[in-house]
């Protein structure tokens, strides 16, 4: 291609090297570094490759040029520099060169060599919150602005400002508002934005108030819907209890019925909010567990009214401040066959959820049915087995302690006894004009008790308060069942009485073994302490009954005389029946005492990891006295140095992250039988999994959480 001309001015322009792989330079296409060959005069310009070369043909008409040396100066655009910078420049040197393509022309060449430079990096781009820059308070008197979420507010029409710069403010005053707001001058002007000011303040206070109002509408839901799940009250009487409200406001506060008409309180709303409270209290637990040192399980399984199978499992975990936590972790429904790998397959999913490791856990208690307790694939066995697999050969497993003093009770053989009675009370209260009658007969006489009690296997209570209450009423009963020509004839027998005054005695003292049992949060050792106690107890009365010593039995006292050995035979059948039931806990004995008396405990009887631990403890006479003044737990938590006694610590973490007794899932199951009854059978697993957390749980659910994910809705 040919360009003719008498001189040639070319100039390089902007090349972006980082974004196009070519230039453009005099209307072609250049790839970099370029390197230009120029000769002025009118000859043509020779383009080839990444070269631009100018020749002169007619050297005859032209002067002889001067060779020169030339810089070309070539400048990279780039973007946007910072406010002040310089453009950087790069200067380009044009050298003679010899032309190698034609010895015959002119030696006069002109050389550009271009080399690009490297390209910057870019300035960090100004940020307004770094320059730290504050409202004036002058702009509101000259403005119309004032200070607002870290932005100018325009007083007059609610527009943001973003920056505080007075050139900024000034030009949106005098574009929108100069006009009319500059007649405002001196106190006018004063006035006019004070009362912008409180016009602006109303309206934030009236939308603040709105979305108060509506807050409390739906806490007010939440509220309601989380005392009729802790009370297990049906979902339905959400609308009765609205009814009762609005009655007492439009007496007591009229102006405030309108408020309580917009509460969404249906049974679609209770059983939602009472699924979004379980939810936030799961949570909560699932943050707790993430902290657990140690945890140990108790399982129970039930049938509700529909014959479903339900699996409790209840957790109690423990973090290293000694905070200890006992929550229904699930309930979990079986549909199907209730065998130990069901069990294990459900006990497997929670810990899942909970992401706890079977590393962590100390204990298992149950209630001792084959499938939990079973020695070969019972589920204890196959958690035991996963446990071991993970080095864990500390995990305590053992019987619900409530439960086996129950079961120690029925080894009493009085059959003879309890067979007579039980008939009897059936007998007055099976028939309801019977029972009538044996009432006004009570009142007639003006007796202690108003009616009988019935005998409930179930209910453990029962047999201690129905024993003494026939006791009591033996001579009322003996007339009225001659009344009604049932003649009861041990009620005249001496002996058999003799036998239901050492059996009234007997379960008093058993009703008060079970009610010291019972309570949560009870620590195991406490429990294993007062079963050793009653142990000694029996002994004693063994011992003393065998004397014809009856200080203990006041009711057998009464009666004489009184065949000693048979009830001192009684009484041993019983220590039997402790030792035999209890005696897997006398191996944890030793531990025991370490974690509830480690003053006292014998140096040589213990392991030898604790032994060099105990003697400095033992040896510590401030310890000692902070450990007689302060709770177990207390002590541990606050007064022994964890970084001296490391083993001591971790055993006590150990010891009390174990169940006392499963008190909490007897008291789960009574709660399900009221909540899923016969004329509740609808309700839904999940629903009645949550109305069970909420109703045993202690963490507080965080309804204002709650609230503030939900808009208000107005029942209509």
């Amino acid at each position: 291609m040919n360009y003719e001309g008498n001189s040639i001015k070319i100039m390089l322009a902007t090349l972006k090297m980082s974004v196009q792989p070519t230039v453009s330079l005099g209307g072609f296409e250049v790839t970099p570094p370029v390197v230009l060959r120029l000769k002025c005069g009118s000859g043509p310009v020779h383009i080839s490759g990444q070269h631009l070369v100018a020749t002169e043909e007619d050297a005859e008409s032209e002067e002889e040029e001067e060779e020169d040396v030339k810089l070309l100066s070539v400048s990279e655009k780039r973007s946007a520099p910072a406010s002040g910078s310089k453009v950087p420049q790069k200067k380009v040197k044009l050298a003679d060169k010899e032309d190698d393509e034609n010895d015959d022309e002119d030696k006069d060449t002109k050389v550009m060599a271009s080399t690009m430079p490297q390209k910057k990096k870019e300035p960090p781009k100004r940020k307004i919150t770094d320059e730290g820059r504050m409202f004036n308070e002058k702009w509101t008197d000259d403005y119309f602005f004032v200070e607002a979420n870290s932005k100018a507010l325009c007083l007059i029409c609610r527009e943001f400002v973003q920056v505080f710069e007075d050139y900024n403010l000034k030009r949106h005053y005098m574009q929108k508002h100069a006009a009319k707001f500059n007649a405002y001058e001196g106190l006018c002007r004063k006035d006019k934005i004070a009362e912008l000011k409180k016009c602006l303040s109303f309206q934030q206070t009236f939308f603040q108030k709105v979305t108060t109002r509506a807050d409390s509408i739906v806490k007010a839901s939440f509220v309601i819907a989380y005392l009729i799940a802790k009370k297990s009250k049906p979902f339905t009487d959400g609308e009765f209890i609205k009814q009762c409200i609005e009655s007492v406001a439009g007496i007591i506060c009229p102006e405030k019925k309108r408020d309580i008409s917009k509460i969404s309180l249906s049974h679609q709303t209770i059983a939602r909010h009472i699924e979004e409270i379980g939810k936030s209290i799961e949570r909560s637990l699932e943050s707790k567990a993430t902290n657990f040192k140690f945890y140990a399980l108790a399982m129970v399984d039930s049938t509700d009214a529909t014959d479903t199978a339900h699996l409790a499992i209840f957790i109690r975990g423990i973090d290293d401040e000694y905070n200890v936590t006992e929550e229904l972790a699930a309930l979990v429904p079986l549909k199907d066959t209730t065998k130990s790998r069901d069990l294990y397959e459900a006990v497997k999913s929670m810990l899942k959820q909970f992401s706890l490791s079977v590393v962590n856990i100390s204990g298992i208690v149950t209630d001792g049915v084959p499938a939990m307790a079973g020695k070969r694939e019972g589920l204890v066995k196959l958690i035991e087995d996963d446990a071991i697999a993970t080095q864990n050969s500390h995990l305590m497993k053992y019987h619900c302690i409530v439960h086996q003093e129950n079961l120690c009770t029925k080894a009493l053989k009085m059959d003879n006894v309890m067979q007579i009675i039980i008939k009897t009370v059936n007998f007055i209260r099976a028939k309801g004009l019977n029972h009538r009658q044996f009432q006004e007969f009570l009142k007639s006489i003006d007796a202690d008790y108003g009616d009988t009690i019935y005998f409930s296997g179930v209910r453990w209570l029962s047999r201690s308060q129905m024993l003494k209450r026939f006791y009591d009423l033996r001579h009322v009963i003996r007339s009225f069942m001659v009344s009604k020509n049932k003649f009861v004839p041990e009620l005249d027998d001496e002996n058999w009485l003799t036998d239901l005054a050492f059996l009234v005695d007997l379960t008093a003292h058993l009703n008060e073994l079970n009610m010291r049992l019972q309570g949560e949060n009870q620590l195991i050792n406490t429990m294993f302490q007062t079963i050793i106690a009653f142990q000694i107890k029996l002994k004693l009365w063994q011992a003393q009954i065998k004397a014809n010593n009856f200080m203990h039995f006041d009711t057998l006292a009464k009666h004489s005389p009184v065949n000693s050995e048979k009830y001192a035979a009684l009484i041993f059948d019983l220590i039997q029946e402790f030792d035999n039931r209890f005696h897997d806990f006398h191996e944890y004995n030793q531990y025991f005492a370490i974690f509830a008396t480690p003053f006292s405990v014998d140096i040589n009887m213990l392991p030898a990891n604790f032994q060099m631990e105990c003697v400095e403890l033992q040896s510590d006479i401030q310890l000692k006295e902070k450990f007689d003044r302060v709770s177990l737990l207390d002590f541990y938590r606050s007064y022994l140095p964890r970084n001296k006694y490391p083993l001591l610590h971790n055993h006590a973490l150990f010891m009390a992250s174990l169940f006392g007794n499963t008190y909490i899932c007897k008291q789960l199951f009574s709660r399900m039988k009221h909540i899923k009854s016969k004329i509740r059978t609808k309700i839904s697993d999940k629903h009645l999994e949550n109305s069970l957390k909420i109703a045993t749980t202690s963490i507080k659910p965080d309804i204002d959480a709650l609230v503030s994910q939900i808009q208000c809705q107005t029942p209509h």
